[in-house]
């Protein structure tokens, strides 16, 4: 039976091999990697999923995810995470559901963007001045309106994030076996993840773990490939 694959699959491939081939190259010319051992190198680097699996506890997300109200210590929904090396905003957009780091959480966080360098924010605090986010950062807000905001640990809290504590954008979730799918980003990032979900994503390998705890309630842990999440 023949398989067709998709332009749009192809071409993601491609570029993901020709980066492969150019970390294997400099392995070798640092000679971390044997001339010998070069094509098995560079199989591996071309084989490694390129997406980072995230666990979500906490009801900061609410209602996009975690929807069954996820306490601050139980395991929720399994995000696949697209790593973004040079966050900045022509990769990260007004809508997009990101992971940032702060030092205000040991953990990573999850929160959407809701407004860009440039643009104005206009207080709802009396006596605090509008003002402008400072290029270089964005403003990143917790979707569950109803949040105590000493809770909501995001912008309002932390002020401007820059651009450079952004980790990835969020493309998929799974919370139950059927309950799952592509999270809703800005149309930007959209268009911009298409080739990737579709080279990278296998729903049915994903979904494995939480299908897991569906079946077996008690087994419910964090994968050692996976990084905790609020």
């Amino acid at each position: 039976m023949t398989h067709f694959v998709s332009f749009g699959k192809a071409r993601y491939i491609f570029r993901k091999s020709v980066e492969a081939l150019a970390k294997t190259t400099t392995a070798v010319a640092d000679g971390r990697v044997g001339v010998g051992e070069a094509m098995q190198h560079w199989r591996t680097l071309l084989a490694k999923p390129g997406f980072l699996t995230l666990r979500l506890r906490g009801a900061a997300m609410e209602p996009t995810l975690n929807m069954g109200g996820g306490g601050a210590t139980e395991l929720g929904d399994r995000l696949l995470l697209r790593p973004l090396p040079h966050p900045d905003p022509s990769t990260v957009f007004v809508g997009d559901v990101v992971a940032f780091s702060t030092e205000r959480s040991s953990s990573v966080l999850v929160r959407r963007v809701v407004a860009g360098a440039g643009d104005e924010m206009m207080s709802s605090q009396a006596g605090e001045e509008d003002f402008r986010l400072p290029s270089g950062t964005c403003w990143l807000a917790a979707d569950n309106l109803r949040l105590p905001l000493q809770s909501a640990v995001d912008s309002r809290q932390v002020g401007p994030v820059a651009y450079s504590s952004i980790l990835g954008r969020v493309l998929y979730f799974s919370s139950s076996k059927m309950h799952h799918g592509d999270l809703l980003n800005s149309l930007e990032a959209m268009r911009m993840d298409a080739e990737f979900l579709e080279a990278e994503l296998d729903v049915d390998t994903f979904c494995k773990q939480i299908m897991a705890e569906d079946t077996q309630p008690n087994s419910c842990s964090i994968d050692p490939n996976e990084t905790l999440a609020e």
